[in-house]
């Protein structure tokens, strides 16, 4: 994956120039706004560490670019300062200090909000969005990277406020540095590269499969990491990447690159039950049974058959035994009993009635 190392560096030229002396806030207004900024952050599945590429989320980071200055008082919406995309605004905190910024979104698209400081300042700065009615706005993605965070927000046409605190409240005064720009191409382009198809994948396989663009690279990301570090794509569109066997439910994403920096969308999709009940045993069947016991795995489905008429079914206690009600057979019959778990894996086995 392309490094964004270069990006930022410039961005610390910033730090030579002054900084405005803030008006001093809320102790209990600071504690709600930071609770309610870092519960926005919160990732509902994991990041997807690729998806903010170099040549989607840029920002002209040079030294001589212009910059401004926050302006006390911008504790609130109606006093927050204007931040025009593409340009810089230092700033800095003092004790439950909240600064406040307008940004204008002209059409729709992804915004990227870019925070820095120097590394050996005494600050940790957390930053977010909140809309006209003072609701925060949870990000769509996040890239840490050389002392600087990316958050990036699709949005529609509005205007919105860029809320930063320090979040340890060293009230140190040391700078920081917010920029917001909307992601290359808006929101309109057609993808340069097709989003990749993606087999099914299941907890007994040990590879991922699909289809994607001839020449690109593809990456597979299990849970929070990513598992290559890009998969040539063959002449004839397939590819495939191996991984360990995962437990149902794991979250796969699979996306593309290719050598201009181009990225696809991703391909979300989770591992797929299809290991069946490791244990099943029935207990001795008689002309006489009214009841088929035996054990198998904790709330499994049981079913007792007679070639395929339903003889009765039970579910299986938290220690696996079962117990199904049947009505008594003729010596000699073959009873299947089949253990069904909750994604319909099912074992078998058979008994004769003695």
């Amino acid at each position: 994956m392309k490094k964004l190392g270069t990006l930022f560096l410039a961005i610390i030229f910033l730090f030579a120039f002054g900084n405005s002396h803030d008006v001093l806030a809320n102790s209990s207004t600071y504690d709600s706004i930071r609770k309610a900024m870092i519960d926005s952050q919160k990732s509902k599945k994991p990041i997807k560490k690729a998806s903010i590429t170099k040549k989607n989320f840029s920002v002209k980071a040079y030294a001589d670019e212009e910059y401004l200055t926050e302006k006390e008082p911008n504790n609130d919406y109606h006093n927050a300062n204007e931040l025009p995309l593409d340009t810089f605004m230092t700033g800095s905190f003092t004790p439950y200090d909240i600064d406040r910024y307008t940004v204008t979104v002209p059409e729709s698209g992804t915004l990227v909000l870019i925070g820095a400081t120097n590394y050996s300042d005494p600050i940790e700065l957390g930053f977010g969005l909140i809309d006209e009615n003072d609701e925060w706005i949870e990000m769509d993605d996040m890239l840490e990277e050389d002392g600087a965070r990316l958050l990036a927000y699709h949005l529609e046409p509005g205007t919105y406020n860029v809320v930063a605190l320090d979040l340890a409240n060293y009230a140190s005064g040391a700078p920081y540095v917010l920029s917001a720009s909307m992601a290359e191409g808006g929101g309109s382009d057609i993808p340069v590269l097709m989003k990749p198809i993606v087999n099914p994948v299941d907890d007994n396989d040990t590879q991922v499969t699909g289809k994607a663009d001839p020449g690109s690279y593809v990456w597979v990301q299990v849970n929070d990491d990513y598992v290559n570090d890009g998969t040539l794509v063959k002449a004839n569109g397939t590819f495939s990447v191996k991984i360990k066997p995962q437990r149902a439910g794991t979250y796969i994403a699979v996306t593309t690159t290719d050598d201009d920096d181009n990225q696809s969308e991703y391909t979300e999709l989770y591992v797929i039950d299809k290991t069946p009940p490791r244990a099943l045993s029935v207990n001795t069947v008689t002309t006489k049974t009214k009841s088929v016991t035996g054990k198998t795995e904790a709330k499994m489905i049981v079913e007792v058959k007679l070639g395929s008429k339903l003889l009765g079914k039970a579910t299986a206690d938290s220690k696996g035994n079962y117990k199904v009600t049947i009505k008594p057979q003729k010596k000699g019959s073959k009873l299947t009993i089949n253990a069904i778990d909750s994604a319909k894996n099912r074992k078998s086995i058979t008994t004769s009635v003695k």
